[in-house]
């Protein structure tokens, strides 16, 4: 599943979805929303996190185009 599908499976906001990953900072809802939109992809760290906090829902195979 795609996060962006996630975010909005779950009635999440952009920053709703950072504090539930636990992305942190300034720009974390903006951070959020690059990779929800597929114009960044998150970092191993961030990618493991997501994965775990879904439950597997949201795999990092998800952020690439077969």
């Amino acid at each position: 599943m795609k996060l962006n599908d996630f975010r909005k499976k779950n009635s999440l906001t952009f920053k709703g979805l950072a504090k539930f990953i636990g992305v942190e900072g300034i720009s974390c809802q903006s951070t959020v929303q690059r990779w929800c939109m597929g114009k960044r992809i998150p970092e191993k760290k961030f990618m493991e996190k997501i994965f775990k906090v879904t439950k597997g829902s949201v795999a990092p195979n998800d952020f690439y185009e077969i």
